[in-house]
């Protein structure tokens, strides 16, 4: 320490000890660290470093007692931890997501191989049947008015069914792709099923088969696409009376469940009935029942029934089957009553970010 001129040794050493003072912006002595306390905060590091090694990235540091200096440290290398924990659980997202876009992928690539396939099987039935039968008219029918008769309504009967398996075909295409233009209107359930019905009467006839509707008491309106909606009644209805024996009777019977706020159309054949294993699979497409206990396959294309459940799953519904052999079927179409345009609207919000929601999962 230098003594100034005007300065006593004690005034020096108090302005030497004013100007090392924090309030004049010097730095204060830092302080000092036994080995031990070192060794101590630096275990505590390592310690946690360790986890985040083993892939613990919960791992917190937390230095006990420590001053400024080595929490500042403590907290810095939280920092970098958690920025390899956000690193990581992003890539493992990614792949996860990444893994169930490809599982979608294939899922959906082998599907519609197989549709291709279903749909080649299912167009080659009908076309050679016209082939076959234009064959013998040409070669014998010319003499025989019974031959010419019989084979002209094969030909037409054939005809019929590949326009159908076309239809249905575009139709479900659409629904699967989400390009169908759904007409919403208020209407009541029960006045779509008596037009089914109505429409069903003559095939009814057609097949010796009894065709009942009963509506169980007052029956609200809802909100659907209408169209739709009897399309689904139509479906499920032709099916219940393919599979009925002559002389069987199908009941189609309409009610309001008041407690689950769904209308119910139910529908009961007197047919052999659905194996356990066969009652999901029969709503997919190209599916109809295959066990013994048919004798005669009834004709069809396999996609009544799974264009009816794109069409119910549309309106937030459920469409199911129960069945005991040899004592017919029951078919059940539920759908939720929806009172004004602005509450379908919102079912469809909440259906699409469900669906939003299970692809990201």
């Amino acid at each position: 320490m230098t003594v100034g001129p005007d300065k006593t040794p004690d005034q020096a050493a108090r302005s030497d000890s004013n100007s090392a003072s924090p309030e004049n912006g010097a730095v204060p002595a830092q302080k000092s660290y036994s080995l031990d306390e070192v060794r101590d905060y630096i275990r505590q590091i390592e310690s946690g470093l360790t986890k985040v090694l083993f892939g613990d990235y919960t791992a917190v540091i937390k230095l006990e007692d420590a001053d400024p200096m080595w929490g500042n440290l403590a907290m810095h290398v939280n920092v970098v931890i958690n920025a390899a924990r956000n690193a990581i659980t992003r890539a493992e997202t990614s792949e996860r997501e990444a893994a169930v876009a490809r599982d979608r992928a294939i899922a959906a690539a082998d599907a519609e191989s197989q549709f291709l396939t279903n749909v080649t099987h299912e167009l080659r039935t009908p076309m050679a049947s016209i082939k076959a039968s234009a064959e013998i008219l040409r070669d014998y029918g010319q003499g025989d008015p019974d031959v010419l008769e019989e084979f002209l309504g094969v030909m037409i009967s054939e005809s019929d069914r590949l326009t159908r398996l076309i239809e249905n075909v575009l139709t479900l295409g659409k629904m699967q792709a989400d390009e169908t233009s759904w007409q919403v209107s208020e209407a009541r359930i029960d006045d779509l099923c008596d037009e089914a019905v109505t429409a069903l009467r003559p095939l009814a006839l057609n097949l010796g088969s009894h065709l009942h509707l009963t509506v169980g008491g007052e029956i609200p309106g809802s909100f659907m696409d209408c169209d739709g909606i009897k399309q689904v009644v139509i479906n499920v209805v032709s099916n219940a009376l393919k599979f009925s024996p002559r002389g069987g009777v199908v009941e189609v019977e309409v009610a309001h469940d008041k407690g689950e706020g769904e209308l119910v159309v139910e529908v009961r054949d007197q047919g052999p009935g659905i194996p356990p294993d066969e009652l999901e699979s029969i709503f997919e497409r190209f599916r109809q029942v295959t066990s013994d206990i048919l004798t005669d396959k009834p004709s069809g294309t396999g996609l009544g029934l799974a264009i009816a459940r794109e069409i119910v799953n549309h309106h937030g519904g459920r469409i199911g089957a129960e069945s005991t052999a040899g004592q017919g079927s029951t078919f059940r179409v539920q759908l939720p009553v929806l009172r004004t345009q602005s509450e379908f609207a919102k079912l469809q919000a909440t259906m699409a970010a469900a669906s939003v929601a299970a692809v990201s999962d």
